[in-house]
This record gives C-alpha cells, structure tokens and sequence, in this order.
C-alpha cells in the first residue's frame, strides 16, 4: 500500500510554529542575571526595545497554538496511538535531559538535587511542558475523536461554543478561572480543530487577509495599552505578558486565518516534511531546564549588551542554529538506535498486554464454570 503524503504546508507551518517559540524563548524572561537587573518582559517599559522584546514574548504562544492546530489536523482522521512513538519521544527527552546534565556537569554549574532528579525524570517532572502535554493529547486524542463523531455539527458547535465563553472570554480575563491548565487549552484547541476540518470550507473565510491584519493590529494595540496603563498605573505595571495564553480569543482567531491560508496552499515537499519531523527534538533541545534556567541567562549580558534588538536577534540566531544542528545530527545517527529500541519495547509491552488479556478471559470461563 503506497504511503499517504502529508500536505507539506502544514509542515511549513510547524516549521513557522516551531521558529516562533524559539523567538519567544529567546527573549531574557528573568529581572534578575547574575545578580543585575537585566529585562523584565512581565513589566511596564518606556523603552522602546524593551517594548519590541515584550512583542516576541507573545510569539510563543502562537507558535504554540499553530502546532497544536497542525497536529490535531492529522489525528483528528487517525485513531491510531503508536506506543513506539510514545516511547520515542519519552528516550528522546530522557537522552537530551541526559546531554544537557552533562554539560551542566562540565561547566560546572550549582545544580540541586532537584534539579539532577527533574533531568532523570523529564517528562513525569514537565521539564518542559509542552511535551508532556502533546504525549498526553496524542495517548487520548482517539477518545477525543469518539466524542467529535459521534457528536452532531450543532452539538459539536455548541460544545466549543461553551469552551470560547468559559475559557476564552472569561478564564482569560479573569485569572485562569475554571480550573484551566494547558492541557485543558490543547483539548479545546483540538476540539476547534474539529470543527474547522468537519464543517468549515477552506474558502469560506472572506477577505480573511483584511481581517487578519485587523486582529494583529488589535493584539498589538492591547499590548500597547496595557503597557500605557502599566506605567500610569501600579495594578498593570507587571500585566505585560498577561495577554500571553494559548486560548486568548484573538491569538485562537488569528492562529487558525494563519492555519487556513496554509491549508489551501497543498503541496508536497520531501525536505519540508524531514525539517518539520525535528520540531518535537528542536523543542526539547532549546528548552531544556538547565539550558533555560542555567546556561542561557549566563549569555544573556554577554550577547544582547546594550543594544538589545540586535542582541536580541544574535541570541535567537545562536539558539535556533544550535537547536538545529544537533536535532539533524540526532536524527541520522541517535535517532535510528532509539526507534529500533522504541518498536523492541512495543512488542514486549503487546506481548505482556495479550498475555495479562488471555489470563483474564481464562479466570472469567473459570468463574462462569463453577457456578
């Protein structure tokens, strides 16, 4: 059976996606480096590039909704959960957890024990939390799509109708109220996914690039109000990136007229696909505890100094080519000894379940037999 092709600018879009999260991590997110006061993206600025700084924060979570978005797309038709992907990722994140540690250890940086336990445990700990959160969405997208098929159009409409108010109007004015987590946003953004793929045209949206302009102009004009309200005000002077949630109506809004514009595009090219298949790696490598909270901010005087948009630009340059480089050696070399062990361990845990299954039907004719 000849393999299915993904739609390579959907690919080009986790590309996108994947660019914008290292733009956002790029961005010093600490007040405090080497006991200095550096940038603090959560406060008020006058300062022009500061301000600009503050505007690449919120990439991240635009990035993080286009891939969200993106994945659903497919496993929205796709019941299927590979344990060896599962596992794949889990010794994925365990290895690099291990490179960093070492690096950690070398240079010899001040590591507590809870720190060196989270490294050995990356994925139980959420070193970083947007893996956790895609492996759990992936372990359960297939009850999701149980729920979505067998839902009708107006119930499924109604559902993520209640999903925009609680969440996207109310949690997100107010203080992540109804128990909102990030995986309850990659839930509902998989939920409008759905929607999107059953019962929406790819042309439906018109003048769709009018109104994206307008929802960018409107997202910046909230940061610039709030920042104008946060040095005026003492209760908006650390509001800066309070904008910054996955389920933030204009950043939904935007994200899928950004998801739309691709989809239509519908081409297949084989190196988009191989880049886009080192997201996931490209992710944990930059995003690692101790690269983030230890060797980063080390750098972040020595490279962004006083001119801090081009700092700024050098730094994310740095990191996304370092991220880069090692995710494409990974993957011709590691990668191929971790699928085989991930696929090993799949028919070991196949053959456990089936036997732990027949045992179970033998205790149940067992049971019917004495009586």
């Amino acid at each position: 059976m000849e393999k299915v092709k993904r739609n390579s600018s959907i690919e080009l879009l986790k590309i996108i996606a994947i660019v914008f999260i290292v733009m956002c991590h790029a961005v010093p997110y600490s007040g405090l480096v080497n006991g200095i006061h550096f940038f603090d993206p959560t406060l008020a600025t006058s300062n022009i590039s500061e301000l600009i700084l503050i505007i690449f924060r919120y990439l991240g979570g635009f990035g993080n909704v286009i891939f969200v978005i993106c994945s659903s797309y497919f496993l929205i038709d796709n019941d299927r959960v590979k344990i060896s992907k599962i596992l794949s990722i889990i010794i994925t994140s365990f290895f690099i957890s291990m490179f960093f540690l070492s690096i950690g250890m070398m240079m010899k940086l001040k590591l507590s024990f809870i720190v060196i336990i989270k490294q050995f445990f990356p994925i139980t700990f959420n070193n970083t939390w947007f893996i956790t959160c895609y492996l759990l969405l992936y372990i359960f997208h297939p009850m999701l799509n149980k729920v979505i098929n067998n839902s009708t159009r107006e119930e499924l409409l109604k559902m993520n109708f209640i999903f925009f108010v609680l969440y996207s109007i109310i949690s997100f004015i107010l203080k992540d109220n109804f128990y909102y987590n990030e995986l309850t946003s990659f839930i509902i953004i998989y939920f409008y996914t759905a929607y999107y793929k059953k019962y929406l045209k790819k042309d439906r949206i018109k003048k769709e690039n009018r109104i994206l302009f307008i929802l960018i102009i409107l997202f910046l004009l909230l940061i610039v109000i709030t920042n104008i309200l946060g040095l005026k005000l003492n209760i908006f002077k650390d509001k800066m990136t309070h904008w910054a949630k996955p389920l933030n109506p204009l950043t939904i809004l935007i994200c899928f007229i950004i998801f739309n514009k691709f989809n239509k595009l519908n081409f297949y090219n084989r190196k988009i696909n191989v880049i886009s298949s080192l997201s996931l790696v490209i992710y944990l490598l930059h995003e690692n505890y101790i690269f983030r909270e230890y060797i980063k901010p080390k750098y972040y005087d020595k490279i962004i100094g006083q001119n801090m948009i081009y700092g700024y630009f050098k730094l994310f340059t740095i990191i996304l080519m370092f991220s880069f480089t090692l995710a494409i050696i990974y993957k011709y070399t590691i990668n191929k000894l971790i699928i085989k062990i991930s696929e090993y361990l799949e028919l070991k845990l196949k053959k456990i379940y089936y036997f732990l299954k027949n045992n179970c039907k033998k205790s149940k004719k067992e049971k019917v037999g004495l009586y």
